[in-house]
């Protein structure tokens, strides 16, 4: 028995001592062992706990045994590595939610007060982080509920385009419609001329004001932009211009009217031919009509990819030049015109007017971990269908010159 004790003593660094039971002496028939452990990282703590001999616990059975009865008996966390059930974790954090901590941040002196005042701080602690954490995500919920609302709407429109730049939107989902309406030639198709004049070397807080090109750096001496739009109608698919045409192109062959009166005519009928989906191949337009029909992703989007053709233009630029440096300008000529231009084309869907809205992209900024899952999200669900769309400047170049 002296052994065990010994065992004891030396396993759990505590001083175990054998006592027998209350008004018994040792021999009296007693069948158990009762042991007295003390604590002596804790001051006078002490308690008598008993052990039956038959069950035959080994020392370090024992010696763990009586400390976790002491420790749940007064009711203190258990050593580290002995497990606690979750009702045990939550009675001890709501017991040490509503404990208070004194007025006084320093020690009292008594080691076991002082744990339990360290256990309460953390405790509390911890529910303020999570309570401030609940209002900054209920802000932010409430702030995505009412931009939802806003991006709720009633209206007939099924397709629109970005509003910021264009006025066009259609109320069904045939594809004549859609042709009808977003298969229209660019408004700021242009001929643009550029003069540059290469400049010396310069400091480098200079040259963000330069234009570099081919590795040089020039200065603009002048640029002026030339309107193709009067003349901008839709190619055939295989690149020729749509048969017929009616009196305004025959006016423009024959150089009558005026450019404004043009202009003002194409806002009113743009003069392109009957068939909305000329310039546009057969198996775009069969895609497009499949996207209209069977498409069920809010989120998806249509890009019509513009694109503009003039035949012979390089002749026109070689003339440009020439009549430019005739006047004695010596520095670089640069002629180029319009050749490609997307217009996009989304849904008027609730959750895609969510998800476009620009309240939703500071929340999900704001919210940290949001934006990690809005980018690969959109990423994911905002697929483009593509559509080509051909045009050509029906102007012969004498002409325009």
């Amino acid at each position: 028995q002296d052994g065990v004790l010994a065992k004891l003593a030396h396993k759990v660094r505590n001083f175990l001592h054998p006592m027998p039971p209350h008004g018994e002496e040792e021999g009296d028939g007693h069948n158990g062992q009762a042991y007295v452990i003390l604590f002596p990282e804790r001051r006078n703590a002490m308690w008598t706990g008993d052990i039956a001999a038959g069950d035959q616990m080994s020392p370090d059975s024992a010696a763990q045994a009586l400390r976790r009865a002491y420790l749940q008996n007064h009711h203190l966390p258990t050593e580290t590595g002995e497990p606690r059930s979750f009702q045990e974790t939550i009675k001890s954090f709501l017991t040490d939610l509503g404990g208070g901590t004194g007025a006084s941040v320093s020690g009292t002196g008594n080691r076991i007060l002082d744990e339990a005042l360290l256990r309460r701080m953390r405790s509390q602690d911890r529910a303020v982080m999570v309570l401030f954490a609940l209002a900054y995500i209920g802000s932010l919920v409430f702030s995505a509920s009412l931009a939802y609302r806003q991006a709720y709407n009633d209206s007939p429109v099924t397709y629109y385009a970005d509003p910021r730049m264009y006025n066009i939107a259609i109320e069904d989902h045939s594809l004549e419609g859609f042709l009808q309406a977003f298969n229209q030639p660019p408004n700021d198709v242009q001929l643009t001329v550029t003069g540059l004049m290469p400049l010396p070397p310069v400091p480098e807080f200079v040259v963000g004001a330069a234009v570099e090109w081919l590795g040089a750096h020039y200065r603009v001496d002048f640029s002026f932009a030339l309107d193709l739009g009067p003349w901008l109608t839709r190619a055939g698919v295989d690149g020729n211009p749509p048969s017929g045409g009616t009196g305004r192109q025959a006016d423009r062959s024959n150089g009558q009217g005026s450019r404004r009166q043009q202009q003002q005519q194409r806002y009113v009928d743009p003069n392109l031919s009957e068939d909305p989906g000329e310039g546009v191949t057969q198996a775009d337009q069969q895609a497009l009509d499949n996207f209209l029909t069977n498409n069920r992703n809010d989120l998806a989007r249509v890009d019509m990819t513009r694109i503009i053709e003039w035949s012979g233009w390089e002749e026109l630029a070689t003339n440009i030049k020439s009549k430019i440096r005739q006047t004695g300008f010596s520095g670089l000529v640069v002629v180029r015109h319009s050749q490609a231009d997307v217009l996009t084309v989304h849904k008027n869907r609730p959750w895609a007017n969510f998800m476009h809205s620009r309240t939703t992209k500071i929340l999900c900024a704001l919210s940290i971990i949001g934006w990690f899952v809005y980018s690969p999200y959109m990423w994911i669900r905002h697929r483009a269908l593509t559509v080509t769309c051909r045009y050509r400047v029906e102007c012969p170049i004498g002409q325009y010159w």
